[in-house]
């Protein structure tokens, strides 16, 4: 997990122009981290694709981070969703352990 989250903290910070933000809540048997930041959107043609191994967005790097990222929420029986919102934020869900 903590290679997911350092995959989604280093986007955050390669992108942002003055804000990041992360949030966390518990929605019933969920845990929601959100991770934000202000810079510019995803373009909607990479948008369905940005999780795809290699694949290269508008601005994007190599295109392994965030599949290995998908690959590990996913490991861990989560889930993660990409939303252009004031910027870009990642949602990653994690099962709730008391």
């Amino acid at each position: 997990l903590e290679r997911a989250f350092g995959n989604i903290l280093s986007n955050a910070t390669r992108f942002e122009k003055e804000k990041i933000t992360v949030e966390i809540y518990r929605e019933k048997k969920w845990i929601r981290i959100d991770i934000g930041n202000d810079g510019e959107k995803i373009a909607d043609k990479d948008m369905p694709h940005i999780f795809e191994r290699f694949y290269k967005g508008t601005n994007g790097g190599h295109g392994i981070g965030l599949a290995i990222t998908k690959e590990v929420i996913k490991v861990h029986k989560g889930r993660i969703k990409v939303y252009n919102e004031n910027g870009v934020k990642f949602s990653v869900w994690l099962k709730y352990v008391k």
